[in-house]
């Protein structure tokens, strides 16, 4: 579904494609690699929550309320929505002295073996207009994977990469890892809140 800009570090790495582990910190595990034809990385972070797997799908799929734990989201809406997909835009705020950006992106249900459910994450761009004081962010892909363990715990994985565009390399060092992994500290404490 929703995504928080995922900003990393620019390398030149090519002929890569392994997952390197870069940050571990209140049982999230955060990796890095490199993507075919990008100076950017795709990141994954994982964790287990203490919740049933139906009430962090809930969360995640809420649009309006997204803000409220994506790290860097300040505005969130549903554009469009049918039985297996919705449309959503979102605006982040990277920092004083940078414009803010936006995306649109076409999150598609899929209801998996097991009884998981993934949400694949693409560009929508042309789904809602730009907007004259944002820069809009087009190259997007990623998941969200949700898989219960019994009951009353799931493994969450969280892939994606994004283009933010202009940004410098200082600024797309500082997010490689603490980005992802503020949005998986978020979603966990929000989905155990009893």
């Amino acid at each position: 579904m929703f995504i928080s800009i995922i900003l990393v570090f620019t390398i030149n790495l090519s002929g890569q494609n392994t997952w390197t582990f870069t940050k571990e910190k209140n049982a999230i595990k955060v990796y890095t690699r490199p993507v075919a034809g990008s100076k950017l990385k795709e990141c994954r972070t994982l964790t287990t929550i203490n919740a049933p797997i139906n009430k962090v799908f809930r969360i995640i799929r809420n649009v309006e309320d997204a803000a409220a734990w994506i790290d860097k989201v300040i505005y969130t809406k549903e554009l469009k929505s049918g039985k297996n997909y919705y449309i959503s835009y979102e605006v982040i705020h990277l920092g004083h002295g940078i414009k803010d950006r936006d995306l649109v992106t076409l999150n598609t249900i899929e209801h998996l073996g097991g009884g998981a459910i993934k949400i694949i994450i693409t560009s929508a761009s042309s789904a809602y207009p730009e907007q004259k004081d944002k820069i809009r962010i087009k190259k997007i892909h990623g998941y969200w994977l949700l898989q219960p363990l019994g009951k009353s715990k799931t493994k969450v994985t969280y892939q994606f990469f994004s283009d933010p565009q202009n940004i410098p390399a200082w600024i797309i060092n500082t997010f490689i890892s603490e980005s992802p992994y503020k949005t998986m500290l978020n979603l966990r404490r929000l989905a155990q809140r009893q």
